[in-house]
């Protein structure tokens, strides 16, 4: 548990890796959060309660990300230099399963960025195609193709790591 949500992890060592300090998140209610640093990636997952008005969720992801990420012991090891959120910068396009836009993750994807902002971590948006153009080299390569049997959020999240590592 962090705060009142639950959430599952997966680490990762990388032998020869050298990763910068970077947080990358995959918003939504269902979440992912990478944290990468020297030769290790660690990977969490979750769900946001659901709220009514549903917009509300997006002050729980600010909640989650300003005050109960920075409270856990792995914070402090990993101590993000940066940040990246993926993000569409105009328009959310639709869950997915979704026929059209949710437009309440763009409360929830702010909540994450400015949450992040608020505990000392200089985060931005990213396009999903410039994530994966910058992690994998390709932007049709997904971030699932790497890591089959992990979570899809806490694999969306470990391409927004690796996309805010300096080239």
């Amino acid at each position: 548990m962090i705060g009142e949500t639950k959430v599952n992890c997966a680490r990762a060592i990388i032998p020869g890796a050298k990763f910068e300090a970077i947080i990358g998140v995959d918003p939504g209610r269902r979440f992912g959060i990478a944290l990468t640093y020297k030769d290790e990636i660690l990977a969490l997952w979750g769900a946001l309660e659901k709220c009514d008005p549903q917009w509300l969720v997006g002050m729980d992801a600010f909640d989650f990300s300003a005050e109960h990420l920075p409270q856990q012991p792995f914070w402090k090891k990993f101590n993000p230099c940066r940040g990246v959120v993926e993000g569409a910068i105009y328009k959310p396009k639709a869950a997915q399963g979704a026929s059209y836009g949710e437009a309440n993750l763009a409360y929830i994807r702010f909540g994450f960025l400015l949450g992040l902002r608020d505990a000392g971590v200089p985060t931005d948006l990213m396009p999903v195609m410039s994530i994966r153009k910058r992690a994998f080299g390709d932007g049709r390569q997904k971030a699932r193709d790497f890591w089959p049997s992990l979570n899809l959020n806490a694999s969306d999240a470990i391409g927004c790591a690796l996309a805010g590592q300096e080239e």
